[in-house]
């Protein structure tokens, strides 16, 4: 296989809210440290670690959502699509269900497609992700939690793109609707072999899922390996201790 996304000696930092009382400028704050790995061609890659770790931070700076960075980040792909752990916060409640999807190719600078190209993709894109065509025109306060994180699921894959950053996608849904969201990402994994980064607290969720774990813990790489061997014979004893809190061994 080859590498989709490259990322090699990765230093995050965030300016300081409020400058120190002897200098007017805020100075750096750094987030991530040294962080190297790599994506492979149709893979799934877990990222786990507990909150404040820099899972969303990494996200963010892969996606372009942040760019005070040192080190290199290289993709063979285009720039990777994102969906978000807040479902209700990332979908403009003042627009249909259909505008949205419809806006996330109108944005695309990239394309020139037809009224009728973009009707086409957006009723694809619902499809895809199992949202009844029906609902195009509610707004998503109408919709369920679950609905709604199919619409933002929707908006990342209709652009087609390579490579997708789910940030915590299913913690905000209730049990019985996380394994259908789960079983959903499968699915498209499956159907159309997009490379997936997928960022959670919940190692049981990343077990099913994905194909290699990273983990990470104040801002740094504990462990990366394959699933099975993550969960079979962990050597750090941080990564023992989340797999012990998460139930995933004894």
């Amino acid at each position: 296989m080859s590498h989709i996304l490259e990322v090699n000696n990765l230093n995050v930092y965030y300016k300081e809210k409020k400058p120190s009382l002897r200098s007017k400028d805020k100075k750096r704050v750094r987030i991530l440290k040294d962080i190297s790995f790599s994506v492979e061609q149709g893979e799934i890659l877990g990222i786990a670690g507990e909150s404040g770790c820099g899972k969303s931070t990494l996200a963010k700076t892969l996606c372009g959502l942040h760019n005070i960075y040192t080190g290199n980040i290289n993709m063979t792909c285009t720039k990777p699509q994102m969906i978000f752990q807040d479902h209700a916060g990332s979908l403009n409640p003042s627009r249909s269900v259909k505008w949205i999807l419809s806006e996330a190719l109108r944005s695309d600078r990239t394309r020139h497609l037809s009224k009728d190209e973009i009707e086409f993709r957006v009723v694809k894109a619902a499809s895809d992700v199992d949202f009844d065509s029906s609902l195009l025109d509610r707004k998503p306060r109408e919709l369920s939690g679950g609905q709604r994180q199919r619409v933002c699921i929707a908006a990342a894959i209709i652009r087609e793109p390579e490579l997708i950053i789910a940030d915590e996608p299913v913690s905000a849904l209730d049990v019985t609707i996380q394994a259908k969201i789960v079983d959903l990402l499968l699915k498209l994994h499956e159907r159309k072999g997009i490379s997936t980064i997928f960022i959670s607290h919940d190692l049981r969720v990343i077990y099913k899922l994905c194909d290699r774990v990273m983990v990470m813990k104040d801002g740094e790489i504990v462990e990366i390996g394959k699933r099975d061997e993550i969960y079979g014979a962990p050597k750090e004893d941080y990564t023992k201790e989340l797999l012990k809190a998460s139930g995933s061994i004894k």
